[in-house]
């Protein structure tokens, strides 16, 4: 699926692991394909930042402000495939999240820099 791959790339960017270049250079080379999928959520997590990144290149945004809007955007990718959550808390770098999928125990996490990490 490319919203994973999409969301994969963006994590890796996050994490250090590839320039933001490469992160540019995949979705430019995927757009076309993320657009003819029809995968709604994908189209509009791509769109979000291509726009970002064209805002960045033309200095209207700075790198600080880029990865906090995609480690949003991947925390809210994250987020909506799940049912019933619930916000525990939530300061400028971490948001902890509860969840209860489907009435199966709760699971906390925490979304830090764009990853989730189960507590």
């Amino acid at each position: 699926m490319l919203r994973d791959h999409l969301i994969t790339k963006a994590q890796r960017y996050l994490a250090g692991a590839i320039s933001r270049e490469d992160l540019t250079q995949w979705l430019l080379s995927h757009l076309q394909d993320i657009l003819d999928s029809g995968d709604e959520r994908a189209i509009t997590l791509a769109n979000q930042i291509d726009a970002d990144l064209v805002e960045l290149s033309e200095e209207i945004i700075d790198d600080s402000l880029f990865r906090q809007r995609l480690e949003h955007y991947l925390a809210s990718q994250t987020v909506s495939d799940v049912s019933c959550f619930q916000v525990a808390s939530r300061t400028d770098s971490e948001t902890n999240v509860i969840f209860s999928p489907l009435g199966i125990r709760d699971v906390e996490v925490k979304i830090h820099s764009g990853q989730v990490i189960v507590v």
